[in-house]
């Protein structure tokens, strides 16, 4: 078992820069999911917040690309970005869009909104997009946990995304054990 914040060590302890850890992270991620779900051609809507989760939702994005067709929805502004993450927004520029109700529309959702900084309330547009996300028909996956779920407790601090298949990275988090949809993915780093 992992908390988040060994997690967080592993990253920095490894010997690779930010952007590349992301990426092998995202390959993994989008093996693991193309391992468990079929997904080509499907239509694949990912939420991404100005997080970590949101970054390998941007690389993951990529990787579906390949095989499906995906549609970004980027929750924030990317003048706050930093750079390693504005170099992914612009690789999937083509695919990003503003409107949240395409998750209605979508086969395969992909919760890549919030990490665990949460500390109260979840405010717009993350809020509204969680609920959108909720009362989707499609098939919904979180990257590492629920957003909105504390991972090292399973508390949620006030909603969470409701999932079908939850890919948590490098090993199990405490706060994931009330769930049974869980696949741990091999993130690469040691």
């Amino acid at each position: 078992m992992i908390t988040v914040r060994q997690f967080k060590q592993l990253k920095f302890k490894s010997k690779k820069n930010p952007l590349e850890a992301e990426e092998i992270i995202g390959k993994n991620l989008f093996d693991a999911i193309k391992n468990n779900f079929y997904i080509s051609n499907k239509n694949i809507v990912v939420l991404c917040g100005n997080t970590n989760k949101g970054h390998l939702g941007f690389v993951l994005a990529r990787y579906f690309r390949e095989e499906a067709n995906v549609n970004v929805i980027f929750l924030n502004k990317k003048e706050n970005l930093d750079e390693d993450f504005k170099i992914n927004y612009l690789r999937i520029l083509g695919n990003l869009k503003q409107d949240t109700s395409l998750v209605y529309n979508a086969d395969i959702i992909v919760d890549a909104i919030l990490d665990n900084e949460v500390r109260g309330f979840i405010r717009e547009p993350a809020k509204s997009a969680i609920i959108k996300y909720n009362n989707s028909k499609a098939f919904k996956i979180a990257i590492d946990y629920p957003s909105g779920l504390n991972p090292d407790t399973g508390i949620a601090v006030d909603i969470e995304t409701k999932n079908n298949l939850i890919f948590t990275l490098q090993d199990m988090k405490k706060g994931l054990l009330q769930y049974k949809n869980v696949v741990v993915v091999d993130t690469g780093l040691k």
